[in-house]
């Protein structure tokens, strides 16, 4: 299947990336480490309104942990389970088996994803038990992506009024 991308879903795409980096890096001092919380992450139900965002949220995860105290396992692993978890998150949306609360389970399954690379990564790089890390962040990024669908929604509604279609 080939997939037709205009110019401004590039842009959007490029200011997707870098707005998750930038609140990242802005938040730093709580954005990594062993206990963390990414604001940033309010961004990531953009995933569930195309296989284009998935890329976005993944390449944000890459600038953003260039920043990292994990190195290259955090910007070299991290991407990769940002597009795993991004790519199932948007499959299980696009079967809609769980009717309106089908976008929270996808991003349950998102964040639960996400938890156990960060997880790994805590476990391997500071020692942490694993089941303590997933824990901490699985619940952190939980929470957030659940604000942050009313908040995707939103914006799409507004950009939707102003032209600007960005769901597949």
């Amino acid at each position: 299947m080939i997939m037709s991308v205009d110019r401004k879903t590039i842009s959007f795409v490029a200011v997707l990336a870098a707005l998750y980096a930038v609140l990242t890096l802005v938040l730093s001092p709580v954005s990594y480490g062993p206990l963390q919380f990414r604001f940033a992450d309010i961004l990531q139900p953009f995933v569930l309104k195309g296989k284009k965002f998935v890329l976005a949220i993944a390449l944000g995860t890459f600038l953003a942990n260039l920043n990292s105290p994990f190195g290259v396992l955090d910007f070299g692993l991290m991407p990769l389970v940002s597009l795993l978890a991004g790519f199932v998150a948007y499959r299980i949306n696009k079967i809609n088996c769980f009717n309106s609360y089908t976008p929270y389970v996808a991003m349950c399954v998102f964040a639960a994803i996400i938890a156990c690379g960060v997880g790994w990564i805590l476990n391997f790089s500071a020692h942490m038990p694993f089941v303590w890390g997933f824990f901490e962040v699985f619940i952190t990024v939980a929470v957030i992506n659940m604000l942050g669908i009313g908040f995707i929604n939103k914006i799409v509604k507004i950009l939707k009024n102003r032209g600007i279609v960005l769901e597949n």
